[in-house]
């Protein structure tokens, strides 16, 4: 009995080792080896960590600065078009829904949809228009991340003692598509209002600059102070405060240019400017990078004739090698039957000047003068008197002013005449590069 029961004992204990390790093979298998189910689930799960979450449009800090200056300042135009024109759209739009809802209402529940519409349209007339512009300009940054927005603003003065005759301030507003992030791009206005003197708009508009440099880069200035905080609604709280203090600084006088005759033979018209400029001595340079005196003699004498001429509407930005000056030359509104003298574009008609920089070399007048036209000049009137849209087609024409300018040979150095020159042709210096090189030709 004994033996009988150690053996029965020893093939229990072998049979329980089998048991066990097959088991514990199982297991390490199943650790191994997981089924396809597992494998699949798996991947979903790491899958799902590395996706990140798309960005909220509506929580960058841009978009809510800016929905935040609306609720304050209600917009006139969104990119040049009406908020009026916006809001019909918008509700269109959201009737257009409402109505694919009470299709599906219908089949639902048929005494319910007559109802619903009608609390629906009560609703839609008392919906603030606050909401239906942010949906719009999510939309904007939505489709268009990489471009600027434009509004323009009505501000009444909330001074009760403001001395001026001034109902609102009319405004454009460019908010680069970069900004708050990149430093540089800064937010400009562009002031519309016919009635106040051009003097007095850019002292406006330099004084937006300087509250603009004190919210982005914290320049202290020690005559204005931020109001509530350093966004764009403070910014324009902020203009609104100094508004009067603005005003009150020296005008910045314009100038008046006079428009050429139209002559068999083009001549120049403006300014009392001598019929016939003495050319200078034709000399070498040296291939030094200093001027001789004779060439900067010249060169001086010539800058100093345009500024007394143009007076000012012209200022200087830069003085180095190459000085840089900023002009205003005026657009004539007309239309002309002359073959050879084109018309400006429109927007710049309406607007009657058009800005631009004129580069000086050192050496002039023995390297060729350059000019550009301000990024944001032609975007600012189009947000005032056309559609963004048209922006491309201006962009096109203003290089072609630039590159004609550059290649064209004007039989006079004086700076004066040139700028005339340039007044009095602009529609010409308009045209493709073709088109300017078979007209030039009869300018000269």
């Amino acid at each position: 009995m004994s033996e009988g029961t150690s053996l029965s004992h020893g093939n229990e204990s072998k049979t329980k080792n089998k048991t066990r390790q097959n088991n514990g093979r199982s297991r390490n298998n199943g650790r191994h080896r997981p089924s396809k189910y597992k494998v699949s689930a798996i991947a979903e799960k790491k899958t799902n960590k590395k996706t990140a979450k798309p960005r909220d449009i509506n929580s960058d800090y841009k978009v809510l600065e800016i929905f935040k200056l609306i609720r304050k300042f209600k917009p006139i135009t969104i990119n040049g078009i009406p908020v009026t024109t916006i809001v019909k759209q918008e509700e269109k739009r959201e009737n257009e829904k409402e109505q694919e809802q009470e299709e599906q209402n219908k089949v639902i529940n048929p005494e319910q949809s007559g109802n619903g519409k009608e609390t629906n349209q009560k609703q839609a007339k008392g919906k603030i228009q606050n909401e239906t512009l942010k949906r719009y300009i999510t939309r904007i940054f939505t489709n268009q991340p990489n471009k600027p927005i434009y509004f323009s603003f009505m501000i009444n003065p909330s001074d009760p003692d403001f001395p001026f005759d001034l109902e609102s301030l009319k405004l454009s507003l460019c908010i680069p598509y970069t900004y708050p992030y990149n430093k540089e791009s800064r937010p400009t206005i562009y002031i519309l209002n016919d009635e106040i003197p051009k003097g007095f708009a850019a002292n406006i508009e330099l004084g937006f600059k300087r509250i603009v440099a004190m919210a982005m880069n914290n320049e202290v200035d020690e005559e204005l102070e931020l109001v509530s905080g350093k966004g764009l609604l403070s910014q324009l709280q902020t203009l609104d405060k100094y508004l009067e203090f603005f005003l009150k600084q020296k005008k910045r006088e314009t100038i008046k240019f006079v428009k050429s005759k139209k002559k068999s033979t083009p001549q120049m018209s403006m300014l009392d400017t001598p019929s016939s400029s003495p050319a200078p001595t034709p000399m070498s340079i040296s291939p030094s990078p200093s001027p001789s005196p004779v060439i900067l003699d010249s060169r001086n004498q010539l800058i100093d004739e345009m500024i007394n001429k143009l007076g000012p509407n012209v200022k200087l930005l830069k003085k180095n090698l190459t000085t840089k000056y900023k002009i205003i030359l005026p657009v004539y509104n007309e239309h002309t039957t002359n073959t050879f003298k084109s018309v400006p574009p429109e927007i710049w008609n309406l607007h009657g000047s058009i800005e631009l920089f004129l580069n000086i070399p050192f050496n002039y007048p023995e390297s060729k003068l350059t000019i550009s036209i301000p990024a944001n000049f032609s975007e600012h009137l189009l947000a005032k008197h056309g559609d963004i849209r048209d922006l491309q087609a201006i962009k096109l024409i203003e290089q072609n002013v630039v590159c004609n300018f550059g290649n064209y040979k004007f039989r006079d150095v004086s700076l004066t005449f040139v700028m005339n020159w340039l007044t009095n042709y602009l529609g010409v210096f308009c045209l493709n590069e073709k088109e300017f090189n078979s007209t030039a030709v009869l300018l000269l």
